[in-house]
């Protein structure tokens, strides 16, 4: 997800940039479908302030995982057991609190975490797409329910060798086989390169398997205050003790078991859709990268 910053003495105004759009051109063919014949329903959350829909910036997303024979319904509504119990994966991507002012707060109640958690453990299948404020904040008391804590914030990385050098973005992730960020894993098998778009940071839980390992100089800014005034959302960054925090041995994406069920959860969402802004690709049409079969490998692992 692309936001804007804005410096305001020592605190940071955050908000969304409303002209995102799918890229239309890009790609979304699928020469072998995987799920073809065999009836894989996907679950796709919409009721939670959805920052991305299927019709929009998650479109082109929508499209090839349609041409790799996956069907699709949409939830509008709070989750419940009979709405998960007829499809097979459930995918929700950066869910917010509410309005502008409630972006921060749960978007999912306690009901709801405690139903999802039942359902994988039950043998369901988790994608949790997540990215920095305020979606990390808003999502951490699903992503609890499977051992993982979101780091909240925007995670950047001064090596040469781990961000993107034609962009100069620190924060514009490269997880590669060569500079050993992208772990091996069923998931990541025919995958070489990856890249992220200004995300958060996730803890790696016991049994968890790592897909986007975060270098030793990745650092994350994280609010460590947030309040409303009726229109602006602002964090205040304590340089001390929440400004570049090292995330040297967090990660961006991972793989888990869970009961009889699986998850994978990312910090970041641009990277499994295509997408302009200010006519400027990025998310999986941007350069050359294997962000389109991490997808693919992604539902694949996660289809039982």
């Amino acid at each position: 997800m692309k936001s804007k910053y804005v410096l305001f003495l020592s605190s940071i105004i955050l908000f969304d940039c409303n002209d995102q759009k799918p890229d239309a051109t890009f790609d979304t063919t699928v020469p072998s479908p995987f799920a073809k014949d065999r009836s894989i329903s996907i679950l796709y959350d919409e009721g939670h302030n959805n920052i991305h829909h299927l019709d929009k910036t998650y479109s082109p997303f929508r499209d090839i995982l349609q041409n790799d024979g996956y069907q699709f319904s949409i939830n509008s509504s709070p989750i419940t057991k009979s709405r998960l119990e007829t499809n097979q994966i459930l995918v929700i991507v950066n869910p917010m609190g509410g309005s502008i002012n409630d972006k921060y707060k749960p978007a999912f109640d306690d009901a709801e975490c405690n139903t999802i958690e039942k359902w994988v453990s039950e043998g369901g299948s988790l994608l949790l797409v997540t990215d920095h404020y305020p979606v990390g904040t808003a999502t951490k008391s699903l992503a609890a329910k499977f051992g993982v804590f979101m780091g909240e914030g925007t995670v950047e990385d001064s090596d040469p060798n781990h961000y993107d050098q034609e962009s100069g973005w620190k924060d514009q992730l490269l997880f590669t086989k060569k500079n050993g960020l992208l772990a091996e894993h069923e998931i990541t098998a025919g995958v070489d390169k990856v890249m992220t778009f200004t995300g958060q940071s996730l803890s790696v839980p016991a049994g968890a398997e790592v897909l986007l390992k975060l270098g030793e100089q990745s650092v994350e800014s994280r609010p460590d205050s947030i309040w409303d005034t009726g229109f602006w959302v602002f964090k205040s960054t304590n340089a001390r003790f929440q400004d570049h925090v090292s995330t040297y041995g967090l990660c961006q994406g991972l793989a888990l078991k869970h009961g009889q069920g699986k998850v994978v959860i990312l910090g970041e969402a641009a990277m499994l859709t295509a997408q302009i802004h200010e006519n400027q690709k990025f998310g999986m049409n941007y350069g050359i990268t294997d962000n389109k079969q991490l997808l693919l490998n992604i539902m694949h692992w996660l289809t039982n």
